[in-house]
């Protein structure tokens, strides 16, 4: 539930995500998101199998084939666990993480897919197990955003981490598009999609 004081600002985690329309966005990202998951394990099972068939079907060779049949199983397994496993990821209900640091990267990675050889700037989070991962973008306002010891809520089901403390904010992130939003706008000016504010 959401805290709000007029000297203080706002704390809290947003009624917002527990919207009938916040859900319903989610849920969308989640189908598209898990479709492509599944996708993915189709095709790298269906290559693997068939790269595997074609040695055994064209060569006479066992030991070949037997190599290029544990190479195949060896490269589908992880891949496959691996999509069962962001699948299940975005199935569960949102975690609190904590802001640990600044990074800076020249191959940043994040979850709407920048990836390159830009220098790139990162915040990376912890969960409380110890785990960390983390989001970054070719600007700052991921780091401009999100300080150092930050308490957060990490909504996995639309890959975004809402601060708990929103009182010192100069502007505010949309969870779906990302972008900069003006502060006190419920919807978002880019993609008119529900703030968490």
């Amino acid at each position: 539930m959401a805290v709000f004081c007029e000297n203080c600002g706002r704390v809290g985690y947003s009624p917002v995500a527990n919207t009938p329309e916040f859900r319903q966005l989610a849920e969308d990202i989640n189908r598209k998101a898990i479709k492509n998951q599944k996708k993915n394990m189709i095709f790298i099972c269906i290559f693997c199998v068939s790269l595997a068939t074609c040695f055994w079907a064209f060569t006479g060779e066992p030991v070949l084939n037997w190599i290029i049949t544990a190479f195949c199983v060896a490269v589908a397994l992880p891949i496959s666990l691996a999509s069962k496993k962001n699948i299940n990821r975005l199935k569960t209900p949102p975690v609190e993480v904590t802001v640990l640091k600044h990074e800076e990267t020249m191959s940043p990675v994040d979850y709407h897919g920048i990836t390159g050889g830009e220098k790139g700037y990162a915040v990376r989070f912890k969960y409380a197990s110890g785990k960390t991962f983390f989001i970054g973008a070719y600007d700052k306002r991921y780091q401009l955003y999100y300080q150092i010891g930050d308490r957060c809520l990490y909504h996995r089901n639309v890959v975004f981490v809402e601060k708990y403390d929103k009182s010192r904010d100069t502007f505010s992130l949309c969870s779906f598009c990302k972008e900069i939003v003006e502060l006190g706008k419920t919807r978002c000016t880019h993609c008119d999609k529900p703030m968490l504010v």
